[in-house]
């Protein structure tokens, strides 16, 4: 038996588009001949294979990872005195579902799915990301370079993204005879990524003569709006980060199946 499916292609999904859309898929991987109920997703052609009557599958993933991004950057060590550090996050997603419902009649079958087809996961970084905390950084440096010395940073920094790709499909199939047949319909992908964060408690221990005589940890906006640099001292006020994007797209599909 051979099977092929042709698609345009949809750029939303990407590396994150999930693979597994059926429990089948957790005992054989290579599902794109399958005459089975996932057929709906990897084969709606094969559908024709199927009994008369209807057909449904319901199917859940479920992810729990954690993730460590190492980064190197010689300004780090103005806070704890190392130049490399890591930055966890952890996603927790004990629900991806997948639906898929398929109708038979004779030649003709009807067959639609809905799933979380891409994403469906949550990583929160406590302490925030590397480009985060790289800009915050480089402030001993500026302030040094001001001509007050300055060798130490701190930083209350948060980072929770989420990224979800719904999609949706329908079409039918048909059987032209007992080798060949064909399925037309479409799929939509609604994408929905979301993006929170801030960035708070900026601190430098600026050794001003009249400011900050002992050298002791302040502030950074309040040190300074003090020296007379009140463009700098807005760019390190505390700050919140929402982003939010949503987008769509639509993609035809043309299956073929053929029965040796």
């Amino acid at each position: 038996m051979l099977s092929c499916c042709i698609t345009s292609v949809i750029y939303a999904g990407g590396i994150l588009t999930n693979t597994n859309q059926s429990a089948h898929f957790a005992r054989m991987m290579a599902r794109d001949a399958s005459l089975q109920i996932d057929a709906v997703y990897t084969n709606p052609a094969g559908l024709v294979k199927l009994n008369d009557g209807f057909h449904f599958s319901f199917t859940n993933q479920s992810a729990f990872q954690t993730r460590t991004i190492t980064s190197t950057f010689a300004p780090f060590a103005y806070n704890g005195g190392n130049a490399e550090k890591e930055f966890k996050g952890k996603t927790s997603v004990p629900i991806i579902p997948s639906f898929q419902g398929a109708y038979k009649k004779g030649k003709w079958v009807l067959s639609g799915s809905f799933a979380i087809t891409g994403g469906g996961g949550k990583a929160t970084f406590n302490d925030g990301l590397p480009s985060f905390e790289s800009m915050i950084a480089t402030l001993p440096v500026a302030i040094s370079s001001m001509g007050v010395p300055t060798n130490q940073y701190s930083v209350d920094a948060y980072m929770r993204g989420s990224s979800l790709i719904y999609g949706a499909q329908l079409g039918g199939s048909y059987a032209i005879n007992d080798m060949f047949s064909a399925y037309a319909g479409f799929r939509l992908n609604i994408v929905n990524n979301h993006y929170e964060g801030y960035l708070k408690n900026i601190k430098i221990n600026p050794q001003h003569p009249l400011i900050n005589k002992d050298g002791k940890m302040m502030l950074a906006s309040d040190f300074l709006n003090a020296a007379g640099q009140p463009e700098l001292a807005e760019l390190t006020a505390d700050r919140a980060i929402d982003n939010e994007q949503t987008g769509w797209g639509i993609s035809p599909i043309l299956g073929f199946n053929f029965n040796l």
